[in-house]
Order: C-alpha cells, then structure tokens, then sequence
C-alpha cells in the first residue's frame, strides 16, 4: 500500500467520526503508519552500514 493512500484513509476516516467503518480503515490506517515508522531505526542503520561497506565492495571489484 502506498503512503498517500493510508493517508487518505485516515483523511476519511477522521472526516467522518460517527461512520463506524471509516473510523476503522483511519485506525487501520494509523496502525501501519506506526509499524512503519518503527522501523526506521533499522532502515537507517542498514543505510549507514551500505555506505560504509560499498566503496571498499567498488574497490575490490575495481570500480574505485
């Protein structure tokens, strides 16, 4: 799923507070947004770890 259209659920949902069914697709909605930014931790210690690690890969195969 892609973030602007978890986004628009939630939009929708808090639109309309009675609408039982859009308030679960906006709780849904929350729900993968906080899975997602708890990985970001991870994410960006394997970014720093790729950084760190592909100039001597490049070297090693000559590309450097």
């Amino acid at each position: 799923m892609k973030a602007n259209e978890v986004l628009k659920r939630y939009a929708e949902g808090r639109q309309k507070p009675k609408d039982n069914t859009m308030q679960q697709k906006a709780k849904g909605a929350m729900r993968f947004l906080k899975g997602l930014l708890a990985e970001l931790p991870t994410v960006k210690n394997l970014v720093k770890q790729c950084q760190e690690i592909l100039p001597a890969i490049a070297s090693f195969f000559g590309f450097g």
